[in-house]
């Protein structure tokens, strides 16, 4: 299955649930957003990206908790829900999604290895976190976290 037979798949999920989606995007930088918008017609579908790589934008544009931040890192569940949840709060949407991870090749650790990705989908009643472990090099773990998130979408948007 293609990236575009799935962008195809929630643009229609979005169409005939008369809602839009938003993307807050971390360790993939603008890559979710930019698949989504390769496809004409993005505009009824597509809300907003925002790439939000500094904790300080993490707090100020998406509303993450500094105490949140301190006490679990940018890379965890906590900060993943905060992201998706803090983005539903900012826009007219019916569901976000968010990426926070650590695509290396260094920056990771024993308890947080390189590749470590977690997910926060959001519908404004429910959130969800995903947590994977993505192998390969930077850009590898870059494309398979916007692949993974392309899947979470349409499923959000399925469930809604």
């Amino acid at each position: 299955m293609s990236t575009a037979d799935t962008v195809e798949r929630i643009f229609q999920l979005c169409k005939s649930k008369g809602v839009m989606i938003s993307v807050c995007e971390s360790l993939t930088g603008g890559l979710i957003s930019s698949l989504l918008i390769e496809k004409d017609g993005a505009s009824a579908a597509v809300y907003e990206g925002i790439t939000a790589y500094s904790n300080e934008s993490k707090i100020r544009r998406l509303f993450v908790s500094e105490e949140t931040l301190k006490e679990h890192g940018a890379v965890s569940e906590e900060v993943a829900a905060q992201m998706a949840e803090g983005l539903y709060k900012s826009g007219a949407v019916g569901l976000t999604l968010s990426t926070t991870g650590i695509a290396g090749p260094g920056g990771g650790s024993e308890k947080k290895p390189v590749g470590l990705v977690f997910f926060g989908l959001c519908d404004g009643k429910c959130t969800k976190t995903y947590k994977y472990v993505f192998s390969g090099n930077r850009n590898d773990i870059r494309n398979k976290t916007a692949e993974q998130a392309l899947a979470f979408i349409e499923r959000g948007l399925k469930d809604l």
